[in-house]
């Protein structure tokens, strides 16, 4: 689904759940679904300031609270920040895969992962398994360059050697 697509879909559900996609709020979805990786707050203000002299960080995290309570982004905790759903039947758990290096963020149905981590859970006395659940890993392309790391509060601005 392309941006356009994605905006239609979430103006539509807004309408069959009777809430509004609001100007900022598209703007906010738009800037997000556009993005290859996650989006912190600060990086939607700042690059939709130019558009709206007057946004402020409040106005940003409202509509970041909206947009996830629709189910039109994710909130990625490891990270603190946030990214397009990719998939939109939410009756299932989610894997998201996030590379430290270049902040690309893959969505994977976790089905496989679920049994697996019940089975772990169960042996240490834990109970459910996690709706969501964030890991970090190298994607190939970071792994075959060597790419420096730019999203710095995930790994340190240093070279790494992918040797892990």
């Amino acid at each position: 689904m392309n941006t356009q697509e994605f905006l239609d879909f979430a103006e539509a559900q807004c309408r069959v759940h009777g809430t509004r996609l609001t100007t900022i709020r598209r703007q906010v979805l738009e800037h997000i679904a556009e993005q290859p990786g996650y989006s912190k707050a600060y990086d939607v203000l700042e690059a939709l300031r130019p558009e709206t002299a007057s946004l402020t960080p409040p106005t940003i995290y409202r509509a970041l609270e909206f947009l996830e309570a629709e189910g039109f982004v994710h909130r990625l905790e490891v990270v603190n920040g946030y990214v397009a759903c990719q998939q939109h039947d939410h009756a299932h758990e989610t894997l998201f895969i996030i590379c430290p290096c270049c902040g690309k963020v893959a969505e994977a149905k976790g089905d496989k992962y679920a049994y697996f981590f019940k089975d772990i859970l169960g042996e240490n006395g834990f109970g459910a398994v996690p709706q969501h659940l964030e890991v970090k890993a190298y994607c190939n392309e970071c792994q075959a360059t060597g790419a420096t790391c730019v999203h710095e509060n995930m790994a340190s601005s240093h070279r790494h050697q992918h040797d892990h």
